[in-house]
């Protein structure tokens, strides 16, 4: 009796010490043991569900008829012996086990419990999810997202590198990633790699790199450590946006704005701050581009109404109202000069922002001639009234 009181004894620290959960059934699906894993995980007690028939309190409906379907079997060769179902917690929560079923008989064969064994695998099925549509949005990602080793030995190579540089996945990996950088650029990979190695992430690393066909693309670039569990460097992440013709429009926009004849003042929509200025503004004022970005329209201004600053705030609003202006000004070089300058201003988004553009042509010249005009004019007048 001892012997036998001992053994049971053994055997409830064993089921209630075991990392899995343990739940053992009777052959119509009612608990009969249900040990500590499976009250941590659940929130019933073994109180609480003995006797119960484990489904109607621990299964989705959905899956709770299926289950019983398999315990009408149990006495066939069809039992399951592992299965997959979401069990419901006390609280509502559902967690995915995975369970191993293991069927007792007594002597003449009979089917006297089931003894069903589960590991919660919610975590890892998360993580595999998650790391399916990592590789979904890496894989079909329009940016060219590559691995390398510390070496510089490319190791994975997405569809948009595929696009970008014109290599398949299958060509490249294994070659070194220099064979993607032009001579000029040729000390770049050693350098990020050895910036790499002191834990530094670089952002939006502005170069050009070689296409398959050999030629020239920019790129932004974004280099990410990878480290393995010890937090170890391993290797390097690298994600590129080709950057071509933005580059190209941007070559385009300064090689038109530096070639017209007419100043032109990019201001800040809301502080109307100078943000930019051409060739021309800097040879009509005499300023240098980064002196004229500290400027305001006063230090530009003859300074006497009505061509103060804050007569200038007057047109420059009604612009930013979206009606464009145009109206002359009597403006100031920096050596002081006072010269007559025709101004357009209007709203104008450049690169993806609001801007407010004015475009300034110098008419001292034009000026002069009409005050001639009118000197004419007036002794034509003189004379004609002495006839």
């Amino acid at each position: 009796m001892r012997s036998q009181f001992g053994h049971m004894v053994l055997m409830t620290t064993i089921l209630h010490a075991v990392g899995a959960l343990v739940m053992v059934l009777d052959p119509d699906g009612r608990v009969v043991r249900f040990n500590r894993c499976c009250e941590l995980t659940t929130g019933y007690s073994f109180d609480q569900v003995r006797e119960k028939h484990f489904w109607d309190f621990l299964l989705v409906p959905e899956e709770a008829e299926a289950v019983k379907n398999d315990f009408r079997r149990l006495r066939s060769v069809m039992f399951p012996n592992q299965h997959e179902y979401y069990m419901v917690t006390k609280n509502g929560d559902h967690r995915l086990i995975t369970w191993s079923n293991t069927i007792l008989q007594d002597e003449e064969g009979a089917i006297t419990h089931v003894i069903a064994s589960g590991l919660d695998i919610t975590g890892h099925k998360q993580a595999l999810e998650k790391n399916r549509q990592l590789a979904s949005i890496v894989e079909f990602s329009e940016d060219s997202i590559v691995s390398s080793t510390l070496q510089g030995v490319i190791t994975s190579w997405n569809r948009g590198a595929e696009q970008i540089f014109g290599y398949s996945a299958e060509e490249i990996i294994g070659r070194p990633a220099s064979i993607l950088i032009p001579s000029d650029c040729s000390g770049e990979l050693m350098e990020i790699l050895k910036r790499m190695q002191g834990g530094e992430r670089i952002e939006h690393f502005e170069t050009e790199r070689l296409t398959k066909r050999g030629g020239r693309i920019s790129l932004s670039l974004t280099f990410s450590p990878i480290r393995n569990v010890k937090g170890e460097l391993i290797s390097v992440s690298v994600i590129g946006r080709d950057v071509t013709r933005q580059r190209q429009a941007e070559l385009n926009y300064a090689a038109i704005f530096d070639a017209a004849n007419d100043a032109i003042f990019v201001h800040d929509i809301q502080t109307g701050a100078i943000l930019d200025v051409n060739r021309k503004m800097t040879e009509m004022y005499g300023y240098t581009a980064e002196e004229a970005r500290f400027l305001d329209v006063e230090a530009l201004s003859a300074g006497i109404p009505p061509y103060t600053q804050q007569d200038s705030v007057r047109w420059l609003t009604k612009a930013l109202d979206g009606e464009p202006q145009l109206f002359e000004w009597l403006a100031k070089d920096k050596a002081g000069r006072l010269f007559w300058v025709e101004v357009n201003t209007k709203r104008s988004t450049i690169g993806g922002a609001e801007r407010l553009l004015a475009i300034v042509r110098d008419i001292s010249e034009r000026k002069k001639v009409e005050d001639e005009l009118r000197r004419s004019r007036g002794e034509l007048r003189a004379l004609a009234a002495q006839l």
